[in-house]
């Protein structure tokens, strides 16, 4: 072992420092991969994730790179989170608590990691929104008509129109309308009323940010092929039945019920310092943690108010501040709709963070961000 070990060390000190350099950003950006991929109810995937984000620092301070906080606007409501969740772990059940501080912390390595990285951590996302949209494809014509998350799990699309999303908007390709042009007819596809919202945020936001040019008639020409041949053989009407029913007989919806339910919870039940965290959906509280389909009450109810006001604090703000005006519109959008952005996809707000503070390239889809505002 000592052996392999002399011999992998004598071979890295060989390698020039620019590509020592690109070490940290391919541990995290695997590490990135890894959490976006995962099915719901595979744990393997996520954890290995985690390790990977956290073992990017690492080797990032054995290069000599400086690891820092960043703007105080961005840190400080990240910190203040941390700090909440550390004190529920002194006042409270210690295993508990010790679960508690351990995944914050992850998430806090991610914010951190955003930084040292940039961009480059970004480099897998391409490919996952190319290879998830295949399989999409292949799912709508197997089964037209139904909704599918495609490869990464059939049963919630919610959770592959994310990845979708916010691949498309991340990723580190040059063309990125070319990557649109495939991730938005998959999008559609999967019959994600969620997944539309979103993506009419994302676009309202690029009208006011002048984000346009000719290349826009390539993902806008996909999706309307995609969209008129669903509608003409009548697969729209069975692909969003669901959003159909919700909006048109409210008073008979299980879903609708569920989450007004779980609103009214988070609201009238929560306590100083939150009733415990939950980022996992495994260690539920005395209510059906799957109900509360909304971050800010969702972290009200596990975390308490000032929790809750940390963590939207810094989402508004780094919409505001930073040039990834796109990606935190698009948490915030999913964060009202769905709880992805505090459970099963949770380091990706703080990784954007992270990012966001240290990069000028921003996230514009056509343009360049000296020909936008």
């Amino acid at each position: 072992m000592t052996t392999y070990y002399l011999k992998a060390k004598e071979w890295f000190d060989k390698q020039p420092q620019a590509e020592k350099d690109k070490l940290p950003a391919l541990l995290a950006g695997v590490g990135l991969a890894l959490i976006l991929s995962q099915s719901i109810g595979v744990t393997g995937r996520p954890v290995a994730g985690y390790v990977l984000i956290a073992l990017s620092l690492v080797v990032a301070l054995l290069l000599g790179k400086k690891i820092t906080l960043g703007p105080k606007y961005m840190w400080i409501p990240l910190v203040v989170i941390m700090g909440v969740v550390l004190l529920r772990g002194i006042l409270y059940d210690v295993s508990v608590g010790t679960f508690e501080i351990g995944f914050i912390s992850l998430m806090f390595a991610g914010y951190l990691a955003g930084r040292v990285c940039g961009r480059q951590l970004f480099f897998l996302l391409p490919i996952i929104v190319i290879t998830l949209s295949f399989f999409i494809y292949i799912d709508a014509i197997l089964r037209p008509g139904m909704t599918t998350g495609g490869i990464m799990d059939p049963r919630n699309y919610n959770l592959s129109v994310a990845v979708l999303i916010f691949g498309t908007i991340l990723t580190t390709w040059k063309r990125k309308w070319i990557v649109m042009a495939i991730a938005l007819p998959a999008i559609f596809l999967t019959g994600a009323s969620e997944g539309i919202l979103v993506v009419a945020v994302i676009a309202i936001l690029a009208l006011m940010r002048k984000d346009w040019s000719h290349r826009l008639w390539l993902p806008a020409g996909a999706l309307s092929i995609v969209f008129l041949a669903t509608f003409y053989t009548g697969m729209t009407d069975t692909l969003y039945a669901r959003a159909h029913s919700i909006l048109t007989d409210t008073t008979e919806s299980s879903a609708v019920t569920e989450r007004i339910d779980g609103y009214k919870l988070a609201l009238t039940d929560f306590r100083f310092l939150g009733h415990g965290y939950n980022p996992t959906l495994t260690q539920a509280p005395n209510y059906d943690v799957r109900s509360i389909h909304n971050v800010p009450l969702r972290a009200l109810y596990e975390l308490g108010p000032i929790v809750a006001l940390a963590w939207c604090y810094a989402m508004l703000v780094g919409c505001i501040k930073t040039k990834y005006k796109y990606a935190f519109a698009a948490i915030l959008a999913f964060s009202l709709v769905d709880h992805l952005m505090w459970t099963w996809l949770a380091p990706v707000p703080w990784i954007i963070a992270g990012v966001a503070t240290v990069d000028r390239e921003g996230d514009l889809l056509f343009r360049k961000e000296k020909e936008a505002i």
